[in-house]
This record gives C-alpha cells, structure tokens and sequence, in this order.
C-alpha cells in the first residue's frame, strides 16, 4: 500500500518512513501501540476510535493513565468518530469523519469533519481466514470465518475435528491458542480410545496480557466489570509506583498496580 496502511506494511522491512503527520484508524490495542512508536520517534499522530473510548476492554482508570501520557506525547484521539471514507490525495490521506452519534440514515446529510495527514494506518482488527480449508465440505459450522468450537473442549460441530487459535474468534493470544492445543489435542487422543489419555477442558479465567505502550499495561484475571457481572462483591487496592522505592530508582515511576480481590474469601480475581 502506498499512504494507506496496515501494520504488516509498517513493520515490513522496506518501510523506512517516519511521517511527521500520522492518522491511526482505530483506538485499540495496536492503534494505541503504534501511536506511541510513532509519537516516540517524532511523528504527530491523530486518533480516530469509533467507541467512546480507546482501548475500551481495559480499566477506565488505566485508560485515563495513557491518555495522559499520550497527551504528554503529544498524540490526540479523537473518541466516537466514524470514518466515513479514506483517500490518498498524492501528497497525503484525507479522511472523512461524522459522529459515531449520528443514526445510519441520516449520515448522507450530516455534518462532516476532514483529517489530513501523511500517511494513514488503519488498526480496526483482522478478519478470520478459515477459506479453502474444506470445511464447507464436512458440514464444519464457520459464521463470518469463525470457526464454532464447544468452549470446553474445542470440539467443532462435527464431532472428532477440534479448532484452536485466532480462527475460533476467542481471545487472538499465543500462548492462548498454546492451551487450546493442549485440550485440543488430549480430547483428540481420548476421543479415539486407543491412548490413555484424559479429557482436559479449558480455562480462561486466568490469562494474562500485555499492551505495549509506555508504560505497558499488563493484566490478568477478571476485570472489575466482569467481575461485578458475575455477582462478586469487590475489595480494591491500588498502589502508586511514584511511592515505590525501585521505580525512583530507575526512573519509571509512571503507573500504578490495581488489585480486586472477592470480599467474601479474601482470594485475587484479578490485577
């Protein structure tokens, strides 16, 4: 592509531009990943996220804490905008933006709003690729490209054919997918009783993950939203680094750590 970008053309290795006016489609993990690469490196980068708020799966007080770095950074998101269209114009990109509050019909008639920028990358998500796998020709149920597993034990819709990874339409981790082929392949092995192996099942309930901004933000276990959402009754701890010894020591105070835990047991559901 030539101004309008995907992260596989960034980090290809014959991409050597730094644009001093970057526009990033999308506020999620990689959008908000790269707009600190690029804002680190000099580049004036603007954000347009469709949700009311960037990476809107994390802890709002998390949330808040980036925003104020990229406002440091000097990196502007622009939250509930719909991007209408995108053109290289030659020397640049122009989008053409509305309100994510405007109803579908009345978007032709609405008031419009214009970004220009260098160059354009567009971090809205990958769609699932399950095409010429033959699964039309086993009955294998696959809506928009997701391949539908039991979430227990991975098995697809016909039985003895399990699925694992980004093509399920779960979480898009490595070491996600690594557990999945562990179940995966025990339930395979058990399912042909001819090994001495058990059926195992899986557990999401304690993944960790990683965004690379900085300060990352690294998580595991519940969100308090879920965790309020299944019922529990929360303790909450928050800690500064601004008053832990080792972060003055090396010059990383930005950030702090976040502890919910179920007030009846006492027990971490997540950090």
């Amino acid at each position: 592509h030539d101004r309008i970008l995907t992260t596989d053309d960034v980090l290809h290795p014959n991409f050597k531009t730094l644009p001093q006016k970057l526009l990033i489609i999308g506020a999620g993990v990689a959008g908000v990943e790269f707009a600190n690469i690029f804002a680190s490196f000099g580049s004036k980068v603007t954000m347009l996220e469709y949700l009311p708020s960037p990476i809107a799966t994390e802890e709002p007080m998390v949330v808040k804490e980036i925003q104020k770095k990229f406002i440091n950074l000097g990196i502007e998101i622009l939250v509930s905008q719909n991007v209408l269209s995108i053109v290289n114009t030659g020397s640049g990109v122009k989008a053409t933006i509305v309100s994510a509050d405007v109803p579908k019909e009345q978007i032709e008639t609405a008031e419009k709003f214009y970004v220009e920028a260098d160059y354009c990358l567009v971090t809205i998500g990958r769609a699932k690729e399950s095409r010429n796998l033959g699964l039309e020709d086993l009955k294998i149920e696959a809506p928009r490209g997701a391949i539908q597993v039991d979430s227990k034990s991975l098995e697809t819709s016909v039985k003895g054919i399990f699925a694992i990874g980004d093509v399920t339409g779960g979480l898009m981790l490595a070491h996600v997918a690594r557990h999945e082929g562990d179940v995966a392949v025990a339930n395979a092995l058990a399912s042909l009783d001819e090994f001495q192996v058990k059926e195992k099942v899986t557990n999401y309930r304690i993944i960790p993950a990683t965004i690379f901004t900085s300060p990352n933000i690294g998580s595991v276990g519940l969100r308090r939203k879920n965790a309020k959402n299944a019922g529990y009754d929360l303790l909450m701890g928050r800690f500064p680094y601004e008053s832990l010894g080792k972060a003055k020591c090396i010059g990383e105070e930005d950030g702090f750590i976040l502890i919910i835990a179920d007030k009846k047991t006492n027990k971490i559901l997540g950090a």
